[in-house]
């Protein structure tokens, strides 16, 4: 059955009394911010939730920390990218089939279902799931112990977007049903290049777990490879930065990462012998211009050729999931190359 190509993942006990959002960290103000933003839309009875973002800013790692943070452990979290299926199949994976196959809102009952590129829906089952939220939501607050009261048996429905629901052409991603039903519960995650301070925090985390996993003692990083990774502006965000370390822990011959091993542009530095070009770089627009298709072609192909095939990673860079990259590679006629 088609909805179970959604992803689902078991949760652990709860920890009773913990106010933490569990797997985020950093300590900047932006951050603390949109953590702030999201308990108070819990603790009001918030039926969806919408987590604006960059690529790599942490929207699907979130989404499950609010899971977590409502104490749904022991009902389903479910993760469905809605580009993954054609239009004419996304109804009955969401609401279920005329055969008698439930869709994911209800195999979600009372837990929580992540919707990713949310605003890829099409129009008219965005207008259904803006008919599941009630209009006075906010009514049901929270209960003398300070508990969250959910709305009947629906799941909490989390839109994730690397879209803003007004952007500067004041076009807006979302259907207007469905977008007057969001705008209130919007959760903007700021890119880490406007973190301030975060980029160390997250480094010495992510060295950490590196170093839990070999289980030889820890890993440290020298002032000079710390400074470069705080200027640089992170592109890919968290993502882009788990990446870097991870690569430049498995090059370094020791304990001690340095700067050479880090393998990303600085002002400071030139770029490194062997370093990929960037994709801007590689693709040329000739005077008569090119199509789109071309161009998007030349994308997905540079980046294959970045990740040497690695799809999965290639995916990561380009913003979409698996499933689009796979039918893009087939459009474009890519899989003789990779």
């Amino acid at each position: 059955m088609s909805y179970l190509k959604a992803r689902t993942w078991a949760t652990g006990r709860p920890q009773r009394g913990r106010r933490e959002f569990t797997g985020i960290v950093g300590n900047s103000t932006l951050l603390k911010g949109a953590l702030k933003q999201v308990d108070a839309l819990l603790r009001a009875g918030a039926p969806a939730l919408v987590l604006e973002g960059e690529t790599g800013s942490g929207k699907t790692l979130l989404a499950r920390a609010i899971h977590d943070r409502r104490g749904a452990h022991r009902h389903p979290f479910l993760f469905f990218p809605t580009d993954s299926l054609p239009p004419h199949l996304l109804e009955g994976q969401l609401f279920g089939t005329p055969t008698g196959s439930p869709g994911l809102l209800a195999l979600a009952s009372r837990g929580t279902l992540v919707l990713e590129n949310g605003d890829a829906l099409p129009p008219d089952l965005q207008d259904g799931l803006a008919e599941l939220f009630p209009i006075n939501w906010g009514e049901s607050g929270e209960n003398e112990r300070g508990e969250v009261l959910e709305n009947e048996d629906l799941p909490l429905v989390i839109l994730t977007t690397r879209k803003t629901l007004q952007d500067e052409m004041g076009s807006v991603p979302f259907h207007p049903p469905l977008a007057d039903v969001l705008q209130p519960v919007r959760i903007i995650l700021p890119p880490l290049r406007k973190r301030e301070g975060d980029v160390e925090v997250l480094t010495r985390h992510f060295l950490g777990e590196v170093a839990n996993r070999r289980g030889n003692g820890s890993l440290a990083i020298v002032p000079e490879a710390m400074e470069a990774l705080k200027r640089h502006p992170w592109p890919g965000n968290i993502r882009e930065l788990r990446n870097t370390l991870e690569r430049a822990a498995a090059l370094a011959p020791g304990s001690t990462i340095r700067l050479e091993h880090l393998r990303i542009r600085t002002r400071a530095t030139r770029p490194l012998e062997g370093e990929e070009t960037l994709v801007s770089e590689m693709i040329l627009v000739p005077p008569e211009g090119k199509s789109l298709e071309q161009i998007e072609s030349e994308a997905v192909k540079a980046i294959l050729d970045m990740t040497q095939g690695n799809r999965s990673q290639a995916a990561r860079i380009l913003g979409v999931s698996r499933p689009t990259l796979a039918r893009k590679i087939r459009k474009y006629h890519l899989n003789g190359d990779h």
